[in-house]
């Protein structure tokens, strides 16, 4: 009996250190994908507007949201070609469109709303993994 107590207990503890193990590999992202996670970002123009990124990179597509106080919107055209990362947003039903590069470890950019009626620069800070 207490042979089997042991090979159980044995099992449980090579269970949840497996557990730990791929519950990590999970959010960091491998080191050929710089983009991947969430993101603290800040828009400036007459003011700062604060959002979230949540990112995906798969291959050179980037797939994710944005999440501001006022909602939450998918990505559009997310790319990440040669250091640039690339993407619109849908605002009051017009597209923003965003470019950042990473200097730094930030996203370092700027955005143009519409057709140009309104411009500007944004950053943006990995969150560290949970």
């Amino acid at each position: 009996m207490r042979r089997l107590v042991s090979v159980v207990a044995t099992l449980a503890v090579v269970l949840l250190a497996s557990l730990a193990v791929m519950a990590q590999a999970q959010q960091t992202p491998p080191a050929d994908d710089p983009i991947s996670g969430e993101w603290d970002a800040v828009a400036y123009y007459d003011s700062e507007v604060a959002f979230t990124l949540a990112l995906k990179l798969e291959g050179a597509d980037v797939k994710g949201t944005a999440t501001t106080p006022e909602g939450t919107s998918d990505l559009r055209n997310g790319r990440w070609d040669a250091g640039v990362f690339s993407f619109e947003l849908l605002y009051q039903g017009a597209p923003v469109a965003m470019s950042a590069s990473i200097k730094e470890g930030q996203l370092v950019g700027s955005w143009t709303y519409g057709s140009g009626e309104a411009s500007g620069r944004w950053q943006a800070t990995r969150r560290a993994p949970k």
